[in-house]
């Protein structure tokens, strides 16, 4: 619901915090990429992160033609 709140107020960015918790998150499509902290990270090295997590799973679920014959 927080998240829902930010986006109907226009103030949804990639880090969020809430009660001492910080979501740091990735939209893909249809899919939602979150990292979870209860302590202080580096905000932007996890995001790079992510963004890499991505790339990983774009190349290891790529769909290959099946060889005909």
């Amino acid at each position: 619901t927080k998240l829902n709140e930010l986006e109907e107020s226009g103030n949804l960015s990639p880090v969020i915090w809430d009660e001492g918790v910080t979501y740091l998150w990735l939209q893909v499509s249809n899919l939602y990429i979150l990292a979870v902290t209860c302590t202080n990270v580096n905000a932007a090295a996890v995001l790079v992160f992510l963004h890499s997590l991505v790339g990983v799973f774009k190349h290891y679920f790529q769909v290959r033609p099946r060889a005909v014959g």
